[in-house]
């Protein structure tokens, strides 16, 4: 709902991967900095086949971005519609 999703691939090993971007505009305007690191320090931590998998996370200036693997399919969200 905050952020934008895009799809990467990996250059060298043409795996594709999801990049979930939030700016630090809207994470100050929402107060969601606990909301972020939560979703990162759960992610960190799970390992199940059901829940997607978080590569990496990394940050610059104006965007926090969260690097997990690709799923094919739909958004829980339009599904749920």
């Amino acid at each position: 709902m905050f952020g934008n999703v895009y799809l990467t691939v990996h250059k060298e090993k043409k795996t594709l991967y999801a990049l979930k971007t939030v700016t630090r505009h809207k994470i100050e305007k929402y107060k969601i900095q606990e909301n972020i690191q939560l979703e990162r320090s759960i992610l960190l931590q799970l390992d199940h086949t059901l829940i997607l998998e978080l590569v990496k996370t990394f940050k610059d200036s104006k965007r926090i971005y969260l690097l997990t693997e690709y799923v094919k399919g739909m958004d829980l969200l339009d599904v749920l519609r």
